[in-house]
């Protein structure tokens, strides 16, 4: 928030020095978050980064998504590249919009499926739609659900905004059920991916992701069943070294000890 709405802040520039100074530490879910107040307020603090977690048993490759590819007439030859989050500017959905013609052109059997809150795009999506019979959509899905539709999909991308995503949830929970994930270089998500091994970064061209970039890249995963696999298999060893249950307990666990 301090690099993208910083005038919001400026006001209280005085306080959070203040506040920053006199505490002993602040925790973050990403190194990203953690050190943005530090440009902006222009002093130094501790830090202490813990991960966001998700549940490596509910979140698995080996979860089956027919049903959700069933109820959303996605055919089984189908190839999903699926987006998960506010359908919003934020999160790069203007992106994906803007650039379906030279998606969708990849190959004819790809199936671009937009999941996630109602947010200000959610009309363009629609329309989107029902002009172009390679996209799919479902808004404000059921919780219980969720990890099902990680399971349906073969690519999952986040095309967020630039120094928007503190870490990017999606992204883990993605690594975890063994999908290839392409984001951009957003905020956290350089420390949630590793670049040509666990997924694909996109770089951003004055402040907008490039999508001469984004589109060769995702050709590359569309046609490479094994290329994705493989980033598939590397998503979800790092996700279980990084970003589990017990993982991220006994980090909030080693924070208490250190004051208690």
């Amino acid at each position: 928030a301090f690099f993208l709405t910083p005038d919001l802040y400026l006001k209280e520039k005085k306080f959070l020095r203040h506040a920053v100074r006199h505490t002993d530490k602040i925790l973050s879910c990403s190194h990203y978050c953690a050190d943005s107040g530090k440009e902006f307020l222009g002093i130094d603090y501790p830090t202490k980064v813990i991960y966001n977690n998700v549940d490596e048993i509910l979140f698995n490759p080996k979860n089956d998504g027919h049903n959700i590819r069933e109820k959303y007439n996605i055919p089984e030859n189908a190839i999903v590249l699926m987006t998960m989050g506010r359908i919003g500017v934020d999160m790069g959905i203007d992106f994906l919009i803007r650039e379906i013609d030279g998606i969708t052109s990849i190959d004819k059997n790809l199936i671009v499926f937009f999941v996630g809150a109602r947010a200000e795009l959610c009309d363009s999506v629609e329309l989107l739609a029902k002009s172009n019979s390679q996209v799919r959509f479902a808004f404000s899905i059921p919780i219980e659900e969720k990890h099902y539709f990680f399971a349906a999909c073969d690519i999952f991308t986040a095309p967020t905004k630039d120094k928007h995503a503190c870490m990017g949830i999606a992204n883990i929970e993605a690594m975890m059920s063994g999908k290839a994930v392409i984001a951009s270089r957003s905020g956290g998500h350089p420390e949630t991916i590793e670049d040509n091994v666990s997924g694909i970064l996109v770089p951003f061209e004055n402040g907008k992701l490039s999508a001469e970039f984004y589109i060769e890249k995702l050709n590359i995963l569309v046609k490479n069943p094994q290329i994705r696999n493989e980033y598939g298999e590397q998503g979800r060893k790092r996700a279980l070294k990084l970003f589990t249950n017990d993982q991220i307990v006994e980090e909030h666990l080693d924070i208490i000890r250190e004051f208690s």
